[in-house]
């Protein structure tokens, strides 16, 4: 089964993959290929493990916490944010003074939030109203990361951010706000045409995802021009030879 970032999980709640399938897998792909095994691990019994592997949600938050830890389990994928799984205790300054570790956070934190938007594309309940909210705090998370982000990786987390904003169009569309919609798509081809970054790739992708705005809002006359313009940088990042 190709699963991508998150794959053919069967459906949960609250727009989420089965929780229970999330844990089952990993459990799998850490090693422990029955259940009696990884509950001695655990702590507990085999009808525990059997227990949580056949809920759709697991209430527990400090459970969910401690089978990502255990599992390596992304913490999206089970309703959690990178922060829920941070030992508040840990010695912060400590980590800083070591800059591999401080690297891997950063690579992971970057892992997560792609994870996020992975999920609200492909999750069945994505439009309802508890997963559009999580995503769009989601989003103000990024927002705020992508101000304190290094000079050097910016254009990683502005991508990011760009791509939140045309999924966070399409959910406003959906939900018959026109406006919000069209700030979110503006938002978006506001990041790509920034004039340090000159991505003729994103350029033509964001005017494209907000043509198809316009053309949802029946706005003909911007739709085209956002296609043309797309079009005219989709030429420009071809290689010469494809000219």
């Amino acid at each position: 089964m190709n699963k991508l970032r998150y794959g053919g999980y069967s459906p949960g709640k609250y727009g989420l993959p089965h929780m229970g399938d999330v844990i089952a897998d990993y459990r799998v792909k850490k090693g422990w290929k029955k259940q009696e095994d990884f509950a001695i691990v655990c702590g507990v019994s085999k009808q525990a493990i059997a227990y949580w592997e056949s809920l759709e949600y697991l209430a527990e938050m400090d459970r969910r916490i401690f089978l990502c830890k255990v599992l390596s389990i992304p913490p999206s994928l089970l309703g959690l944010t990178w922060r829920s799984v941070i030992d508040p205790n840990q010695d912060q300054e400590y980590i800083k003074n070591l800059e591999n570790e401080t690297e891997q956070l950063k690579e992971n934190t970057y892992g997560l939030y792609e994870d996020v938007l992975a999920l609200a594309h492909t999750g069945p309940n994505r439009y309802a109203p508890s997963a559009v909210y999580r995503f769009l705090k989601h989003q103000e998370e990024l927002e705020r990361l992508v101000k304190q982000a290094p000079e050097r990786e910016k254009d990683s987390w502005l991508d990011l951010l760009g791509r939140y904003y045309q999924h966070s169009a399409f959910i406003a569309q959906h939900n018959k706000k026109d406006q919000e919609a069209l700030r979110y798509a503006n938002n978006a081809v506001d990041i790509a045409l920034l004039p340090e970054r000159k991505d003729c790739e994103l350029c033509g992708t964001s005017l494209y995802k907000r043509a198809r705005i316009h053309l949802l809002q029946e706005n003909r006359g911007a739709a085209r021009q956002d296609i043309e313009g797309a079009l005219s940088y989709h030429m420009l990042s071809l290689p010469d030879q494809e000219l």
